[in-house]
């Protein structure tokens, strides 16, 4: 007997003189918390358009449009933890363009028609996910694209796309007597020979106290175009507030701050305004009513060293007059 014909004769000695241990059942809380795809929303779409342009000396255009879409909407794990949401949509575009064809250059030749004949397809679409969205500081990230061929609301047969991405955060302490709230965004348009973007910041504070409650916001864009000296920045400021300490009183006030930069080297301008604005109403008894009314302008342009400042106020009341009527005599 080989060393390799004992080694299996031990292994079966010792096998049948032991006992085998049970596997350990599977507990029901540990089936529970196994990985499930969780329900998903399914939507869909499709679409037909027939789009006609005629122009004169410019000649026609004509293009069919046909557009399939699908959307979805779903959440990770539970919807209190996030819920995504997006969709997507094809197109199919068939164009004829008769702009050259009657021209003098052209002629008429069918040719020349089927030169100006074109097929396209190209996606659209956008995806949202909100991060704790039942909570007291929500978060939310978005990504969009536009095409302008399949926008109804456009007359013009200029074609640009459009494509954006954002987030946004708030936030609202335990005792909710503030809250607060910041985002950003960022815009890209392009087309045929140019391409512009933007970006822009935006934050807002409200709070509130006895009979008061105070809103400040504050924002920035800038705005430029690829290829040329365009670049535009607009920031603002602005914060409100109101008094109502009793539906006989209110006070509500609002000042607004402003800055204009337009960059291009043709036409460079740095404009900055302020405003104030206020505005009271007080009733005294079911009759009298008095009302007044403060205003404040103040506008500077730098570069050209221009400036105007205008202010106002105004005042007055209201009586109703009611006479009295007396009693009327009762019959006999």
């Amino acid at each position: 007997m080989d060393l390799a014909d004992a080694h299996c004769l031990c292994r079966r000695r010792g096998s049948a003189g032991a006992q085998v241990a049970p596997e350990p059942a599977v507990e029901p809380e540990a089936e529970g918390r196994a990985w499930r795809i969780p329900p998903i929303l399914w939507t869909g779409s499709v679409s037909y358009d027939l789009r006609s342009h005629r122009g004169g000396d410019e000649g026609s255009s004509l293009a069919h449009l046909v557009t399939g879409s699908l959307g979805l909407k779903t959440y990770v794990y539970q919807p209190w933890l996030a819920v995504v949401s997006g969709s997507v949509g094809l197109t199919n575009s068939w164009s004829r363009d008769s702009r050259s064809a009657g021209s003098a250059l052209f002629g008429t030749d069918p040719s020349l028609h089927e030169a100006i004949r074109g097929r396209e397809q190209f996606l659209t679409g956008n995806a949202s996910v909100n991060v704790f969205p039942q909570s007291r500081f929500p978060f939310e990230f978005h990504v969009d694209r536009a095409d302008s061929r399949i926008n109804n609301g456009l007359a013009s047969t200029f074609d640009f796309q459009t494509t954006s991405w954002g987030m946004s955060q708030r936030y609202r302490p335990l005792a909710g007597r503030w809250n607060a709230a910041a985002g950003y965004e960022h815009r890209e348009q392009s087309g045929a020979g140019f391409r512009a973007t933007q970006d822009s910041l935006t934050s807002d504070f409200n709070t509130s106290w006895k009979h008061n409650d105070a809103t400040l916001g504050a924002s920035h864009s800038r705005a430029r175009t690829q290829g040329t000296d365009d670049d535009s920045r607009f920031t603002t400021l602005v914060g409100r507030h109101s008094y109502v300490p009793s539906t006989e009183l209110s006070v509500n006030s609002t000042a607004n701050w402003t800055r204009t930069q337009e960059g291009a080297a043709a036409a460079q301008t740095d404009l900055n305004v302020l405003q104030f604005s206020s505005v009271g109403m007080m009733r005294r008894g079911p009759k009298l009513s008095l009302t007044g009314s403060a205003r404040a302008l103040l506008l500077r342009e730098e570069f050209t060293g221009t400036g105007v400042d205008t202010g106002g106020l105004t005042l007055g009341a209201n009586y109703e007059f009611t006479p009295s009527c007396g009693s009327r005599p009762t019959a006999a």
